[in-house]
């Protein structure tokens, strides 16, 4: 009884090893096809310029038609980096009135599969992405029909954390919209934001809980910053997205709406 009990137990231990396996080998198989075979941030980029140590970087660039000047916005992507869907809404805000810049926060590197994205979100050096923000602010307003005193910032997810950190270290940033975007609990270091924020949330967003958000708002509040924050209750994370955040009506294109008439007001007026 006593072995056949301890065979039963063997042969489950071996079962749930193979099937770990079997898991951990398919999703290294989809990563290793996703960093050979997937998107490149080349497929999607239209400028190059070189930051202060020399490196050539990427992005994509698009202003309106018209001689200018016109605001300037740095789009921030989020976790999948720079690729068809952020260049989307590039395109849009330019249609707009806004020369967009979109910089590549991955130095080339994309993803269009899940574990991909989550690896470059989290390894990907925070300090490199805040310089290359500001080489993208640097390039943006060298641009003649950019009007530098009109210049705002744009994260989305991921690209929300870093603009947020990038906003507080350059005050010449007139307003900063973030949406989905882990915020800061670092009051002293808000109070040197050089305009208004709208920072935009998922009410069902599984990794920015209403606690994270309520010790955002109470660090704005410590700084006496002049900000908007809104919560969207029917979405969750990742929620500027196509073909929803396309669709009029839809939470995601509410959201959108909002983003937009935010740098309406202050900075097309």
């Amino acid at each position: 009884m006593i072995d056949a009990i301890f065979q039963f137990i063997r042969t489950v231990f071996v079962t749930l090893v193979i099937v770990l396996l079997i898991a951990l080998s398919a999703v290294i198989g989809i990563f290793g096809a996703d960093a050979v075979l997937g998107p490149k941030a080349a497929d999607f980029s239209n400028v190059t310029y070189r930051n202060d140590d020399g490196v050539e970087l990427l992005a994509f660039f698009q202003q309106p038609t018209g001689p200018g000047p016109f605001p300037g916005v740095i789009l921030a992507p989020d976790r999948r980096g720079l690729n068809a869907e952020v260049i989307r809404l590039a395109q849009w805000l330019a249609e707009d009135g806004y020369a967009v810049i979109v910089p590549d926060l991955y130095r080339g590197k994309g993803s269009a599969t899940l574990p991909r994205e989550l690896f470059l979100s989290e390894t990907e050096p925070r300090d490199r992405m805040l310089a290359d923000l500001n080489s993208a602010y640097t390039n943006l307003i060298r641009v003649p029909e950019v009007d530098i005193e009109r210049i705002g910032l744009v994260g989305i997810g991921l690209g929300g954390s870093v603009a947020l950190r990038y906003a507080v270290q350059n005050d010449r940033i007139k307003v900063i919209a973030d949406a989905y975007g882990e915020g800061m609990t670092d009051a002293d270091a808000l109070g040197r934001l050089g305009g208004p924020l709208l920072a935009v949330f998922g009410g069902h967003d599984p990794f920015i809980l209403p606690e994270h958000i309520a010790q955002f708002e109470a660090a704005l509040k410590a700084a006496d910053a002049d900000y908007t924050l809104t919560i969207i209750p029917e979405l969750g994370d990742d929620f500027l997205r196509l073909p929803d955040v396309a669709v009029i009506g839809r939470p995601a294109n509410n959201a959108w709406d909002e983003i937009v008439a935010f740098l309406d007001a202050t900075l097309q007026s």
